[in-house]
């Protein structure tokens, strides 16, 4: 299934899920337990559809709601405070994202316990967060320790564990540390596409971040040689015009223009400016580093 189908299918999806959620409410009640799960669906279809205005639309009112009927402590009111600082994240409202994130880990770890999959991923979507703001300190602090309780709890070819390698790259690569980003990197890109195989988001972000920190060490050919494959890729899963393919676009100029290939990088970046800002909205920045990641979406998102 090419990109545009894909994309075809996933807007299908989402005009399913809108009548479900109406048709529960009126059948139901707004306040009935399906209807508040039919809205939870259909915010999760908007943030993987990068739709991410829409989903936070749904989530905001959707907390309080959930607050209010099935209370604090619910599952459902935990799991969707925890996808509204994912969609605030994705938005780059990472202040909004961290005041959610520090009050649900010590939630979840009341809740559930601190080794349980829920509250591991809250520690690490946290640690995006911190990194997304510049407190790259604070994510590693968390990110080093979460990797070995990820590894000890869910196991090593888990998605969550792999996602925390990822992150911890990115951290490091955010703070200079461009070797020990380069060293975690290298071997999961394999990993990832062993375990989840090569088209699952996970593993196009990471050859994504890969071919950041070869840009970052110098090494702009190597880093072309990932983002040309993986353009090409992320067009034919996620479709042209899906972020996360526009954001690979960007850094592949990027790449170009840190070869010296001036011509390429600005045969891409001059219509793709326009692109973006259409995307992402006006505040978008017209080169970002990495597709999928706090803006994209975090791999745990």
């Amino acid at each position: 299934m090419n990109g545009v189908e894909n994309a075809g299918r996933v807007e299908d999806a989402i005009a399913s899920k809108k009548r479900a959620a109406a048709d529960r409410e009126r059948a139901l009640g707004a306040d009935h337990p399906e209807t508040l799960a039919a809205r939870r669906s259909l915010a999760s279809s908007y943030r993987s559809a990068g739709r991410i205005a829409d989903s936070i639309a749904i989530e905001e009112p959707l907390v309080a709601d959930l607050q209010r009927i099935l209370g604090p402590d619910h599952p459902y009111t935990l799991d969707t405070r925890a996808s509204l600082a994912a969609s605030y994240r994705s938005a780059g409202r990472t202040g909004e994202a961290i005041a959610i994130g520090e009050p649900l880990v010590a939630d979840l770890e009341r809740v559930l316990g601190p080794d349980r999959p829920d509250t591991l991923a809250a520690r690490g979507n946290l640690a995006a967060a911190y990194r997304l703001a510049g407190r790259t300190g604070e994510a590693i602090t968390i990110g080093e320790p979460l990797v070995a309780d990820l590894q000890r709890s869910l196991g090593p070819d888990h998605p969550d564990t792999l996602a925390a390698r990822s992150e911890l790259a990115a951290s490091y690569r955010s703070t200079g540390r461009i070797d020990e980003a380069i060293a975690i990197e290298e071997p999961l890109v394999a990993d990832l596409q062993r375990a989840l195989g090569p088209d699952h988001p996970y593993a196009l972000a990471t050859r994504a971040s890969l071919a950041a920190s070869y840009r970052s060490a110098g090494r702009p050919y190597e880093a072309i040689a990932i983002e040309e494959r993986l353009v090409a890729d992320l067009q034919r899963v996620f479709g042209p015009g899906h972020p996360n393919t526009l954001t690979a676009r960007a850094s592949l100029a990027a790449s170009y223009r840190s070869a010296g290939r001036t011509g390429e990088a600005t045969a891409i970046e001059e219509p793709l400016v326009a692109e973006l800002r259409r995307a992402l909205g006006p505040k978008a920045p017209p080169f970002p580093d990495r597709p999928g990641n706090g803006n994209e979406e975090s791999p745990r998102d």
